[in-house]
């Protein structure tokens, strides 16, 4: 087999760039619509205006919550880096 030249090197690289690219809107999608799905189901709510007020009405405390547990998890990553590090 005959060896790829940088170009054809690279054009691989964009295209393999581009499949990825597209997998990832495709995932995305559906991890929208799954949350989507879980909200209705567990809110017992078909009303998009009233499920769109409560997600308004929650958005605050909601973003508190989950600022807090991202530091939590990256100081307990930290102390485990470090427990790693040292250990």
């Amino acid at each position: 087999m005959a060896r790829k030249t940088k170009i054809e090197k690279i054009n691989s690289l964009e295209e393999q760039i581009k499949e990825l690219e597209q997998k990832k809107k495709e995932m995305l999608e559906l991890l929208y619509i799954d949350i989507g799905r879980y909200v209705v189901t567990e809110w017992n709510s078909n009303d998009d205006k009233e499920l769109k007020t409560l997600i308004d009405h929650f958005k605050e405390e909601a973003i508190k919550i989950i600022n807090e547990n991202h530091s939590i998890n990256m100081d307990s990553e930290e102390f485990s880096n470090e427990g790693q590090r040292t250990g």
